[in-house]
């Protein structure tokens, strides 16, 4: 059975070969540092750290839940009906135990808009879900994240409509978007 830490370079490789490129060929490293599972971030980062050190690359660590709510924020329109007002994004990552990581941002769907991070953090679920009812009493939600599908009857429960959630599409930060935004971050700060 293959597991992350034993498959994480040969993909590397084959995804280097694929684009007809080598190692040499790259000028930064850009990884998604999470929040997320302790042990895949632990292989992951250690993993790029070492390749960074050894050929002597800049190693970019992107916040996973920045990452998420800027994909969200730039590709929920070509998907979904955007509310035509700006709304509370709650990207919810799953950390078991009914409980999780969130980011909690006011974001314009329609104009692909996106604040900087209103709070961020770890939570039980229904201590998340507590203090934005009391927190944002007049505004809708719109939930993304690997948590959604997980707890969405206990969001509807406690948030109504004023709560949507997108289950299919942003689990996690796309690749392209931890690229580019990592590629922003690293222009930014040489």
């Amino acid at each position: 059975k293959l597991t992350p830490s034993s498959s994480l370079v040969p993909h590397a490789i084959r995804l280097l070969g694929r684009n007809n490129m080598t190692i040499h060929d790259i000028s930064a490293l850009i990884v998604d540092q999470g929040p997320g599972a302790f042990g895949s971030l632990r292989v992951l980062l250690s993993t790029a750290n070492a390749l960074g050190f050894a050929i002597k690359l800049p190693l970019i660590g992107v916040d996973g839940l920045m990452a998420l709510a800027y994909d969200a924020a730039s590709n929920y329109s070509s998907a979904y009906t955007a509310p035509d007002k700006p709304v509370i994004l709650v990207t919810l990552l799953n950390a078991y135990n009914v409980e999780c990581y969130y980011g909690i941002f006011e974001a314009n769907l329609a104009q692909k808009t996106l604040s900087a991070p209103h709070d961020r953090g770890y939570a039980k679920v229904y201590t998340l879900i507590e203090m934005l009812n009391e927190k944002y009493p007049q505004h809708d939600f719109i939930f993304v994240g690997n948590g959604v599908p997980l707890y969405s009857g206990l969001i509807h429960e406690k948030l109504g409509s004023r709560a949507s959630w997108v289950e299919d599409r942003f689990d996690l930060a796309s690749l392209d978007t931890v690229a580019l935004y990592g590629n922003q971050q690293w222009r930014q700060h040489p």
